[in-house]
């Protein structure tokens, strides 16, 4: 999994039940292939009815499938619930819900857009289309400004040039946004530029804003896509379960939380400050508020390892590479504190839980951050780990047979078998971006294996064999 999807992971909530859309088809093992066959576009969600993230995404899916069908597309939604069509949840290879797949003429690609009506929407849109429309008439502006949340413009005198080539690059990949190219002195003065360059328009309610960027500013893909993620949200973007998706779904992926309480005195002045700060780095850092009034919100202070009584604070977290967070230090203020974390200079934020007096009294150990790397990292033992979070209903599951594994070996003092809660523990050297995670640290070497096999006691004590009588052997080698 990745940080992405372990960010995502910790945001739940509780969903109302809705009407479902007669827009939206519901497919079966027997009409699968009829439809899918019998319509150019088809977009299909693979759903399990228990999934809190499919009921969340349900009444967004349907919207969607109402607003096309009342445009007159030929594009259709259509769903499957996974559980009853296991045949063709096993074709196409789903192993998460939801699971989304666009078949055009019949032929599947993954689905990369965001979660909302309109970001579903633009998306298979654009995947019919052209990846740039010509933008010809202020007219036309307005049209596609009132359909759409966000639009990118392009005006390039040398369509050939590299910031041509750079947009139209950036264009073709990003799927939920609507790209453009134009002209028209009528549509240049609407973006505010006054050279070459892109504009991007963000209509948001009451909230509109133009941004624009000159062409010389144009140097890679990447970059571009950077600026597009920082500019098509507000300065600051509230975190729900409808714009998790939205925040960290883009390539920016360095974020600043203000975790508040929106019926703290302090609020507005407060988040004002924090606003005023998040312009001056648009393209750099995402600024994120977090309600922590909300109570869907303690799953991401858990993840932070923030008191919701210690707030309003603040935390950076960074998904660039892996999951890092970053705390400021004692007076510092929004714009220092970013301003070093993108020097390198702020330093890690780790949560550590108090080591138990009873944490070696049971076949299975249990290791905290402070006696984590005394334990794993005795190279005279074998010791396989299990990362895991008591809310994780996988991590549930498993606990009968990590004990049956644990007493297996209890007598086995070249083995240990242990456990870590990785919702307060964790370790600057060992990055867990899914529960369970499960990692063997064989004796005479520092260096982890990670488990990806089946998750019973006979695989489990295979594997744990084969590092343990790895050492033995060793050991064998050298007295000889």
């Amino acid at each position: 999994m990745s940080p992405l999807s372990s960010l995502l992971l910790v945001l739940s909530a509780t969903f109302a039940a809705v009407t479902a859309s007669e827009n939206v088809l519901v497919l079966t093992e027997s009409n699968f292939d009829e439809v899918i066959n019998g319509n150019e576009f088809v977009l299909v969600k693979f759903y399990a009815p228990w999934c809190g993230h499919c009921k969340s995404l349900a009444p967004k899916y349907d919207e969607a499938a109402d607003l096309l069908n009342g445009e007159g597309s030929t594009i259709r939604l259509a769903k499957v619930d996974a559980t009853e069509n296991q045949a063709l949840a096993t074709k196409y290879e789903v192993r998460g819900y939801p699971t989304i797949l666009y078949f055009k003429n019949g032929k599947p690609t993954k689905y990369t857009g965001g979660r909302s009506t309109s970001q579903i929407v633009d998306w298979v849109k654009k995947k019919g289309g052209p990846s740039v429309i010509s933008v010809e008439s202020a007219e036309q502006l307005k049209e596609l400004t009132e359909k759409h949340k966000v639009l990118v413009l392009g005006t390039f005198k040398d369509a050939k040039s590299e910031a041509a080539a750079v947009y139209n690059e950036v264009a073709e990949s990003v799927d939920d946004i609507v790209f453009g190219s134009f002209s028209d002195a009528a549509v240049l003065a609407a973006t505010g530029l006054n050279t070459d360059g892109v504009a991007l328009i963000r209509t948001d309610g009451d909230d509109s804003e133009t941004s624009s960027i000159e062409e010389s500013e144009i140097t890679n893909a990447l970059e571009l896509k950077k600026w597009i993620h920082g500019h098509k949200l507000a300065p600051v973007t509230e975190f729900t379960q409808e714009s998790a998706q939205e925040i960290v779904g883009g390539d920016l992926k360095q974020f600043h939380f203000l975790l508040i309480r929106r019926s703290d005195s302090t609020f507005d002045e407060t988040l004002a400050k924090f606003t005023e700060v998040a312009k001056l780095f648009r393209s750099k850092v995402v600024f994120v508020l977090l309600d922590v009034d909300i109570s869907e919100s303690a799953r991401i202070l858990e993840f932070l390892g923030v008191d919701a009584d210690k707030t309003p604070t603040n935390r950076i977290v960074n998904l660039a590479d892996q999951v890092d967070k970053f705390k400021p230090v004692d007076g510092q203020g929004y714009e220092d504190f970013t301003n070093s974390f993108l020097d390198g200079k702020a330093a890690l934020d780790l949560k550590s839980e108090e080591l138990p007096q009873d944490w070696n009294d049971q076949p299975v150990k249990k290791l905290v951050a402070s006696n984590f790397h005394e334990i794993a990292g005795d190279q005279k033992k074998t010791v396989f780990v299990k990362f895991y979070a008591p809310w994780c209903g996988h991590c549930k599951q498993l606990v009968p047979v990590w004990d049956e594994l644990a007493k297996k070996y209890e007598s086995n003092e070249n083995v240990v078998i242990a456990k870590m809660d990785s919702t307060l523990n964790e370790l600057a050297d060992v990055t867990i971006n899914s529960f369970p995670t499960l990692k063997i640290w064989p004796a005479g070497s520092s260096t982890p294996v990670d488990y990806d096999g089946d998750r019973n006691l006979e695989k489990f004590s295979e594997f744990v064999d084969k590092y343990a009588t790895a050492e033995t052997a060793s050991q064998d080698h050298e007295e000889l």
